[in-house]
C-alpha cells in the first residue's frame, strides 16, 4: 500500500477497512454501512456506502477496544453487525 507522506503522523488513530461480500464471495457494492462508537468523546456515528468493490475505509479512526459498533445492510440481503 502507498499513503501520502503526511498521512503517518505521532496520531495513535488507525484505520477500519471493511470489506462487504456476498454468500458467494462476491463484492456488495452500495451497501449501507453505519458505524458508531459511544464510548469515545465525540461519539462516532458514520453512514456511508461501500464502493464497487464493496470496500468502505475510515481513514483516522480513534483508538478503542471492543467499543466500535458496525452494521452493514442492502435491499435484497440479509442484514449483519
Amino acid at each position: 500500500m502507498i499513503a501520502p507522506k503526511d498521512l503517518e503522523s505521532a496520531s495513535t488513530n488507525g484505520s477500519l477497512f471493511l470489506q462487504v461480500i456476498d454468500a458467494s464471495g462476491h463484492p456488495v457494492s452500495g451497501a449501507d454501512v453505519h458505524i458508531t462508537n459511544t464510548a469515545l468523546s465525540p461519539i462516532i456515528d458514520i453512514h456511508d456506502v461501500t464502493a464497487t468493490s464493496g470496500v468502505l475505509q475510515i481513514i483516522d479512526a480513534p483508538p478503542s477496544v471492543n467499543t466500535y459498533r458496525i452494521a452493514v445492510s442492502k435491499s435484497g440481503y440479509s442484514t449483519d453487525q
